[in-house]
């Protein structure tokens, strides 16, 4: 339908403005292009927020995990108890309890979470889980740590995305202090003729 509407919009444009035909096929091909750009957009978007907010929903999972629930009852207190149900991770850990509540096994659940989600927080996340399932040691404890490491990853990429933005506008601050230069020696250009000629 949007390469349709983009053909449409380019035979317009080609009949009103007198463009080449080939212009049409350009705009349909953008159009058919585009769905799938906004689409990919809104699932990194929705992969980001879901990382960002893992780290205190993984906190919420240790204190239930920690006051004696299994992980099945953990996941049913953090999600009927969130503060934003509405929130992309409480969705997909509703779906987790949903794979689980089927008969699917615990690391099943795990592994399509990771797929639905597919960023390093959730799969270290489901590496752990599924670890400790394996070798039978506390899952709070893996969790705990699992966070901590998480939490200082994302304190590194913030320090190195500041450190980018700084690197960033050193080139643009450059540009505007020689524009500045510039206008600053041609007015004392201009300001030395006129005196000249003044006084001559």
């Amino acid at each position: 339908l949007a390469a349709c509407a983009g053909v449409g919009l380019g035979g317009l444009c080609v009949a009103l403005s007198g463009a080449p035909p080939v212009f049409a096929l350009g705009t349909g091909a953008l159009g058919l292009c585009l769905p799938s750009l906004q689409l990919s957009r809104t699932g990194r978007q929705r992969v980001s927020r879901i990382a960002g907010r893992l780290p205190h929903v993984v906190d919420m999972l240790v204190l239930s995990l920690g006051a004696g629930l299994d992980l099945l009852s953990a996941l049913r207190q953090v999600v009927e108890r969130a503060v934003d149900p509405q929130s992309e991770v409480i969705e997909e850990l509703g779906l987790v309890l949903e794979e689980l509540k089927l008969g699917h096994t615990r690391q099943r659940a795990l592994e399509r979470f990771a797929y639905r989600a597919p960023c390093e927080e959730v799969r270290d996340l489901v590496a752990a889980c599924i670890q400790a399932e394996e070798q039978g040691t506390p899952l709070a404890v893996v969790l705990q740590a699992q966070v901590t490491t998480s939490r200082q990853r994302r304190s590194a990429r913030a320090e190195e995305t500041a450190s980018k933005v700084s690197t960033a506008l050193l080139l643009p601050l450059l540009l505007i202090l020689s524009a500045l230069l510039i206008l600053i020696a041609g007015e004392k250009g201009v300001w030395n003729g006129s005196a000249g000629a003044t006084f001559a």
